[in-house]
């Protein structure tokens, strides 16, 4: 599926989606050509009326704006299409560990560690900003 939002993000597969929002990927359309794939996380069209949701989806925009780290997704933009309110974010090209588990049935010892140490440096550096995550997944 394809499908133009905010004017300028062509949507392209749904990653995922949870009880509060989904995840794309998309294209960021330009002029001249320019093109640059990133991720929208937007809010699920049932809740975009929830004001407790909607506040806690600024302050996650906000939150996830103040990180900077290799190992934390960027923030590029916040903001609202109609009704719908959206994070656009750095897109990181790599694999789900749940599907990587799923079909290899285990991760080498070496990969694993350096998984989780990316994974705890990252949560060191929110923890310094007082930032909790507490939606971790793999």
């Amino acid at each position: 599926m394809s499908e133009l939002f905010a004017g300028k993000y062509l949507l392209k597969e749904r990653l995922g989606v949870g009880g509060m929002a989904e995840v794309w990927l998309a294209e960021l359309k330009g002029p001249q050509g320019f093109s640059r794939q990133l991720v929208i996380k937007r809010i699920l069209p049932h809740l975009a009326d929830d004001d407790n949701f909607i506040t806690m989806f600024e302050d996650e925009a906000r939150l996830a704006a103040r990180l900077n780290h290799p190992h934390a997704v960027r923030v590029e933009e916040f903001g609202q299409s109609g009704d719908v309110w959206y994070l656009a974010m750095e897109y990181l090209d790599g694999y789900d560990l749940r599907e990587r588990l799923r079909n290899a049935g285990h991760v080498p010892a070496s990969e694993a560690v350096a998984i989780i140490d990316s994974v705890a440096q990252s949560l060191d550096e929110a923890h310094k900003m007082e930032i909790i995550h507490r939606d971790l997944k793999p």
